[in-house]
C-alpha cells in the first residue's frame, strides 16, 4: 500500500503499523500495491498548514457601479474564536471593507461591527471573534469607474 498526496506529489509506502507524513492541499490517496493487497485500518490525522483564507472580491465594468453602489458579499468561519488579521489590496477606485460579526444560530450574542476601512491600495483590519460568531466581510465601492477585484488575506489563530 501506498499514500499519495491528490495534488500529485511523491508517493509513500505504508508498511505495517508505520507512521507517514505527507503534505498535501488536495487530500491523500490510498493505493493498493498489487491485486493481493490487503489493509485493515488507516488513520489519519488531518492537521492545518496554514489558517489563511484568501478572498477576492468581483471586478466591475465602468459604470456598474454609478447609479447604486455595487457590493459583494462573504461569510467566514474560523476553525475557533480569536484575534485575526485582514490584509487587502485594492487595485484601484476607493474600496470600503466592513468587516462584522454576526451570531451563528443559537448564539446569545448580537450583530456588532468589529471594523471599517476605506481606500485605494493597501487595506488592513485587526479584529478578534467571539465564540459563537462568524465573520461577514463586505465590499462596497461606487463611482463611474471600472472596480477592480480585492484580494483580502485573511489569517486566523
Amino acid at each position: 500500500m501506498s499514500a499519495c498526496p491528490a495534488d500529485g506529489g511523491a508517493c509513500v509506502d505504508l508498511a505495517s503499523l508505520a507512521t507517514v507524513e505527507l503534505t498535501s492541499t488536495g487530500g491523500v490517496d490510498l493505493r493498493a500495491a498489487g491485486s493481493d493487497a490487503t489493509l485493515d485500518e488507516v488513520t489519519v490525522t488531518y492537521v492545518a498548514a496554514t489558517r489563511a483564507t484568501t478572498v477576492v472580491t468581483p471586478s466591475r465594468p465602468a459604470g456598474a457601479c454609478a447609479a447604486q453602489p455595487c457590493e459583494a458579499t462573504f461569510s467566514l468561519t474560523p476553525g475557533r474564536p480569536g484575534d485575526f488579521t485582514l490584509d487587502g489590496r485594492a487595485a484601484g477606485g476607493r474600496a470600503r471593507l466592513v468587516l462584522t460579526a454576526v451570531p451563528l444560530a443559537g448564539a446569545t450574542v448580537s450583530n456588532r461591527t468589529l471594523a471599517t476601512v476605506e481606500g485605494g491600495g493597501s487595506l488592513s483590519i485587526r479584529a478578534s471573534l467571539e465564540a459563537g460568531t462568524e465573520a461577514r466581510l463586505l465590499h462596497h465601492q461606487q463611482g463611474p469607474d471600472a472596480v477592480a477585484a480585492v484580494t483580502a488575506e485573511i489569517l486566523w489563530p
